[in-house]
């Protein structure tokens, strides 16, 4: 972990300097020729750099995230854990209908007005986006905090109750810190991303284990247990968006003067005929994102909604269903691992099979999409044996105990389907079929509600 993250800081600390005036214009210049024109060598070489650097920091704070579960387990035991996995998976739902794609388009959008040296309409992008996300923000967080009881008897278990109005104040917050990477990354500057998710993910991960030492000490229950757990995720969001605006002034002071920047505030005067016509142009093109987004997280989200009230009904008080629930998620932080290998791939997929389809290349298309899923399936499977076949000694090394083994050595098997997917959806999003995958995801939800109807009151 520390290795990894020294490797981020060195290139990082290489890569800074020419990024920081890629904001400015200067680097702008050399990407882009005239009239918008990009000049291949150039800007082909910054994304590539950017790519590679936006995927270190993806790997690193994907890997924390991850590994964060085992501690939680070990110090709070299966309850919390329990309780944990059915809240959380609804904030990342949350979270992604709250931002509902604006990050993507904003990039998009910027990347556009750069090219044509148009900083003031950059700009007035950003501005208008963090308008809508922040009210967006607080509708949804004023939903969450205020429906937890609701949401909680929807889950089946009243001790998420706690761990859900936690949670949701991280919705006041990361909509803007959203908005400023999206930004940035309009201008091709992937440094402060990259600083911005190291921070989130390692600050949420400090306080999720502060606040489950101190409240185990003092004595507190499972429900307030969880909830110190989720509290993190607000805190990490406090990080993530404070490196944000500490980039944003830094650049504001040495690069005003280009225009890129700028400005005395995050907001200016708001023009309301332009600006909601901007605003319904950015709501048109994120609407599809958000769908696709939302797909991976509802999939997610049908266990926390199906098992703990299905196995309240084979049998289990509220307690003994969060603690089968918690052993059901022991292999999960596993799978994601392997998952993690197939991301990486997929976010340097994507550009390349659009890039070979731009040019008309047939060949370089089937090429790249072959070779992808072959080495998938070479890494999925081998993952998913070698999971299965040390589900036990892996259980009791990380989790200090047997039980649950079982459905551990089940789940190995998800690593070879989730690679698969996640490339095979790459394939198809390179193609330009955008929507194909979120649809697929969203019809595998259904089927999996319907296997847990089916199987979870018989099988436990």
């Amino acid at each position: 972990m520390l290795a990894l993250r020294r490797t981020l800081s060195q290139a990082l600390v290489r890569y800074g300097k020419k990024e920081r005036e890629s904001i400015g214009g200067k680097e702008t210049d050399k990407a882009f020729g005239p009239e918008g024109r990009t000049d291949g060598g150039r800007a082909g070489s910054a994304l590539l750099k950017g790519a590679a650097l936006l995927g270190m920091a993806a790997v690193i704070s994907k890997l924390i995230g991850t590994l964060q579960k085992i501690p939680l387990q070990n110090l709070a035991g299966d309850a919390v854990f329990g309780i944990y996995n059915a809240v959380y998976p609804l904030y990342i739902l949350i979270l992604f209908l709250a931002t509902a794609g604006f990050p993507l388009v904003i990039s998009k959008f910027v990347s556009e007005y750069a090219a044509a040296r148009r900083f003031d309409e950059a700009r007035r992008v950003l501005r208008v986006a963090l308008v809508a996300l922040m009210a967006t923000g607080i509708c949804f967080f004023l939903l969450l905090y205020s429906g937890a009881d609701t949401i909680a008897r929807w889950i089946g278990a009243s001790q998420t109750v706690e761990a859900i109005r936690s949670v949701s104040f991280a919705l006041l917050i990361v909509p803007v810190m959203s908005c400023l990477r999206g930004y940035y990354q309009g201008f091709q500057n992937m440094v402060p991303t990259a600083w911005s998710q190291v921070a989130e993910q390692t600050v949420r991960v400090g306080t999720m284990l502060i606040l489950l030492i101190v409240l185990m000490h003092l004595g507190y229950g499972p429900e307030w247990i969880a909830a110190g757990a989720t509290f993190g995720s607000v805190t990490g969001a406090m990080a993530g968006l404070a490196v944000m605006l500490f980039f944003w002034r830094r650049d504001r002071e040495t690069l005003g003067s280009t225009g890129a920047v700028g400005g005395s505030s995050l907001f200016g005067a708001w023009q309301w005929k332009r600006d909601w016509a901007l605003m319904k142009r950015l709501t048109v093109y994120a609407i599809p994102l958000c769908l696709g987004a939302i797909a991976v997280p509802i999939l997610t989200l049908v266990d926390s909604f199906t098992l703990p009230r299905l196995l309240r009904i084979s049998g289990y008080d509220e307690t003994g269903a969060l603690y089968q629930f918690g052993l059901y998620h022991h292999g999960l932080p596993l799978v994601q691992l392997v998952a993690m290998i197939a991301s990486s791939m997929s976010a340097a997929l994507v550009p390349a099979m659009a890039e070979a389809r731009q040019r008309g290349d047939l060949a370089a298309v089937r090429s790249r999409a072959e070779i992808s899923l072959r080495f998938t399936w070479m890494i999925g499977l081998a993952a998913s044996f070698g999971l299965a076949v040390l589900a036990e000694p892996l259980n009791v090394m990380f989790f200090k105990s047997a039980d649950g083994t079982a459905a551990m050595a089940i789940l190995s098997f998800t690593a070879l389907f989730s690679v698969i997917n996640i490339v095979a959806g790459s394939v198809l999003q390179g193609l330009g079929a955008v929507r194909a995958p979120a649809l697929y995801l969203l019809l595998a939800a259904g089927v999996k509600v319907a296997a847990n109807v089916l199987l979870v009151p018989r099988f436990g």
